[in-house]
């Protein structure tokens, strides 16, 4: 972390009751427990936007090739801190505090602490939006399943029938072999290995 303010959290999140620990192989990250929820935060320098001046002989190159355009902007350090919040994107939850031009960073540290229990059960609603999304997908693999298996068994009892499948399978008995495989693949109850025709 970054200057007095690093610590100032640390010491304001073990206060809170919170976990913290700082990954080995991302030492700018570090990670907190809230609510059995991972929520990972940095503080960093904040940049500023601006629009690229090129050079001339980012001019030259870009003249000389379609592909080989300079960059549309610049991300200019503005000497002010930031703390955000990496894994809580379009999550409906605040992610970003920073120095003001009247306050420091120090100062917002209470609104960042009282927004991690908002920001884990954002994360809990999302992933249980996820698990429902989820099982409506494997309903209708399922639906999709049976179908396919009314379906095999019709042609079983038709007993001839006319294939133009575009599989290379002009034989009932070897389309109903792929045909029940190809069903168990799809099945998110069962068997899911690659099919391929006989």
């Amino acid at each position: 972390m970054t200057r007095s303010c690093g610590d100032a959290l640390l010491k304001t999140l073990e206060a809170a009751g919170y976990r913290v620990s700082v990954s080995a192989d991302h030492p700018s990250t570090t990670t907190t427990e809230v609510i059995e929820e991972s929520i990972q935060f940095c503080v960093e320098e904040a940049v500023r936007q601006v629009a690229h001046v090129p050079s001339a002989e980012e001019k030259r190159r870009a003249a000389a090739s379609y592909w080989d355009r300079p960059p549309r902007f610049d991300y200019v350090p503005t000497n002010s801190l930031q703390l955000r919040i990496l894994n809580a994107q379009s999550l409906g939850a605040r992610q970003t505090w920073g120095d003001g031009k009247k306050q420091r960073l120090e100062a917002v540290l209470g609104e960042f602490i009282v927004t991690l229990p908002v920001v884990a059960a954002a994360m809990k609603a999302e992933r249980a939006r996820q698990e429902e999304r989820k099982r409506q997908r494997q309903v209708e693999q399922w639906r999709k399943a049976e179908q396919l298996r009314e379906y095999v068994t019709a042609m079983k009892q038709a007993g001839s029938v006319e294939l133009s499948t575009g599989l290379g399978i002009d034989n009932l008995a070897d389309w109903i072999a792929w045909a029940e495989r190809y069903v168990e693949r799809v099945n998110p109850l069962g068997p899911r290995a690659e099919v391929t025709p006989p």
